[in-house]
């Protein structure tokens, strides 16, 4: 503590109050402008034609404000005044009390508003409304108010609702809310930014009838209305209500109060910030142990830092056993070469995030086939954290597996089925050709030799009867023999299918107009490929018979390296092959192309005719010359 010399030392800037505590007692005072001879606080009063209680307020605001310094000892109390708090002191004798207050009440409300500063930033977010309470109540007293309030409007909410409030015992409560419309004029003015200081509600303009039926609705006669100036998504407004003679003064001090306001305002928004931000985070918490997926949060080392619950089941191990692994460690080595270069790229920032599909490594040592979602977050000032996002995908690649393995065994069961079907072909063409026809070919020649007899006889009735018999015997081995090459081609197996597909224009042309391009050069190509070609023209010449409505039909067969290409054309009615269902005819050609590598190509419109084209690799030294049909 400091200390002085004796009171016979002051200058005339000291004051001196002696034996007593400051706030109460006898006082002496050595002041130019001052009597000499103040033997008490009572007497300084009296000599300065001033109140006891002024001239104790005066001393203890400029004790406040820094304009008065104490020092006490055990003999006595020195108090050292400044210049500025001197002239002060001196002028009240002359000034009146609302001149004093406009001197003492602007450094108390910034004192205040500093003390209020400082509570809200130190103190605990939890009792905010508290010190905002303590702080309004403070503001009340000091400026002699009947009541103060604060009231809160969202950016798109329409009402204004009150928050905190004090008043006076005795006095009214202000409103829970208001609607802006209820206040129209008033509002607008306090949205722009302006102050509203009414000494009653007959101050407003004409226009704001609406303003003016609900201040005497609500008892209001006198009311400061300070807007902020600060809020992002919120709008303060600071009420202040008072006798009319005092609301005058208070209007000169909308500075420290609109302070006041803007510190309130900042306040409650970081307050509902917080409050966000920790229901965010325990809405993420709840999310991060709660997600039926794993989740992993790795350092750019790819070191695991948090994992959920998920995670650990799914791998079998518990946190803390994972906590610091890396995860090369959990990977199959197969797999950890492929992502090694994925998240090399995320790490570089040439991708934003990838996924795979992957197998970790169960602590039991069973593996886990997971499908993974990889990001990279980055944060300003902070190492970026890799989060990954694996789903349990065992199940699925099982199913996976087993299905196509059912379909491998589905495509061996149809590629068998359609031998099996080339085979009866050929055994139902051969008994055909062998066997029914040869006996319909002998019983025909017997037919004409006593279709002879009986003209010789002279029977001509019954000769007419047997030629008849006979013509029909002809047509029907010509079915036979038909329906016996269309089982199976002979020429396709001796001749080749160049001969083949031209024998089978010739039959389609009876009824259609066949333009038939098979190129110049003559080849034969393997077996399996001539039969699966001919059997798809087949199936196409007999979809343009069946559904077409064609006059013209162009078949292509043509080679260019080791591709093969047969092409069956029409102008006829087609289809549309995105709506249209395909037939057991289409799925067999695909099939067969299937079987031998190749592939079915399907053009078509409504109205435009339909293109199927087939393709099929040869390798040059399968082929083999042969003679063009």
């Amino acid at each position: 503590m400091r200390r002085t010399g004796p009171a016979s030392r002051l200058t005339p800037n000291q004051l001196m109050i002696m034996g007593l505590d400051p706030e109460q007692g006898k006082v002496l005072a050595t002041l130019n402008s001052l009597p000499k001879a103040c033997t008490s606080q009572g007497d300084l009063a009296t000599k300065i034609r001033l109140r006891g209680d002024r001239v104790a307020g005066l001393l203890r605001d400029l004790r406040h404000r820094g304009l008065v310094h104490t020092y006490t000892t055990s003999r006595y109390t020195r108090v050292e005044i400044t210049p500025a708090g001197r002239s002060i002191l001196t002028s009240a004798r002359t000034v009146p009390p609302s001149a004093a207050d406009m001197l003492v009440k602007p450094y108390l409300l910034e004192k205040l508003i500093s003390q209020f500063s400082t509570e809200m930033a130190s103190g605990d977010p939890e009792p905010l409304g508290a010190i905002i309470e303590h702080g309004l109540q403070r503001a009340l007293k000091l400026l002699g108010a009947d009541r103060v309030c604060w009231y809160m409007k969202h950016k798109n909410s329409t009402m204004m609702e009150r928050i905190y409030s004090v008043h006076r015992s005795g006095t009214q409560e202000s409103p829970s809310s208001v609607n802006v419309e209820q206040i129209p004029y008033a509002f607008q003015y306090l949205e722009q930014g302006g102050s509203l200081v009414l000494q009653g509600p007959d101050d407003l303009p004409a226009e704001a009838k609406c303003d003016r039926e609900f201040f005497r609705k609500s008892a209001i006669d006198t009311l400061v209305l300070i807007p902020s100036s600060c809020g992002t998504n919120t709008l303060g407004i600071l009420g202040v209500a008072a006798q009319p003679k005092r609301a005058g003064r208070i209007g000169e001090y909308l500075g420290q109060l609109s302070t006041l306001n803007n510190l309130i305002v900042t306040a409650v928004e970081r307050q509902i910030v917080r409050k966000w931000l920790a229901e965010s985070e325990q809405r993420f918490r709840a999310l991060f142990h709660a997600a039926p997926v794993g989740i992993a949060l790795e350092d750019s080392g790819g070191s695991l830092l948090f994992v959920n619950p998920s995670f650990c089941n799914m791998l079998g191990y518990s946190a803390e056993e994972l906590r610091g692994k890396r995860c090369t460690q959990l990977s199959h080595p197969e797999d950890v070469k492929i992502e090694s270069l994925l998240f090399k790229k995320l790490m570089a920032g040439e991708i934003p995030s990838y996924v795979i599909e992957k197998r970790f490594l169960r602590k039991d040592g069973r593996e886990v086939w997971s499908r993974v979602h990889i990001s990279l977050q980055k944060s300003d000032g902070a190492s970026p954290l890799v989060i990954g996002m694996t789903e349990d995908i065992s199940a699925q690649k099982a199913t996976t597996e087993e299905l196509h393995q059912a379909e491998a065994e589905l495509q061996q069961l149809a590629h068998r089925l359609i031998q099996v079907q080339d085979e009866e072909r050929r055994r139902i063409s051969r008994e055909l050709h062998d066997d029914l026809g040869q006996r319909l070919s002998l019983f025909a020649i017997e037919l004409d030799l006593l279709k002879n007899s009986l003209a010789a006889l002279g029977h001509h009735r019954e000769e007419k009867q047997v030629s008849d018999l006979h013509l029909q015997a002809d047509e029907l081995t010509r079915d036979v023999h038909e329906l016996s090459h269309e089982l199976h081609s002979g020429k396709l197996q001796h001749v080749g299918l160049r001969a083949a597909l031209h024998d089978l224009c010739n039959h389609v042309s009876v009824r259609h107009h066949v333009n038939m391009d098979f190129g110049e050069n003559s080849f034969r190509l393997p077996p399996e490929v001539e039969l699966c070609l001919f059997r798809v023209a087949q199936e196409a010449l007999n979809n343009v018979i069946k559904h077409s409505n064609a006059k013209d039909v162009a078949v292509k067969l043509s080679m260019a390296g080791e591709k093969v290409q047969l092409q069956i054309k029409d102008n006829g009615t087609g289809f549309d092959p995105a709506g249209s269902f395909s037939g057991i005819g289409i799925v067999s050609m695909r099939e067969r192309l299937r079987m031998i590598g190749g592939s079915l190509g399907l053009q078509s419109s409504s109205g435009g005719g339909t293109a199927v084209t087939a393709e099929v690799s040869v390798p040059a030294h399968v082929l083999s010359s042969g003679t063009a049909a």
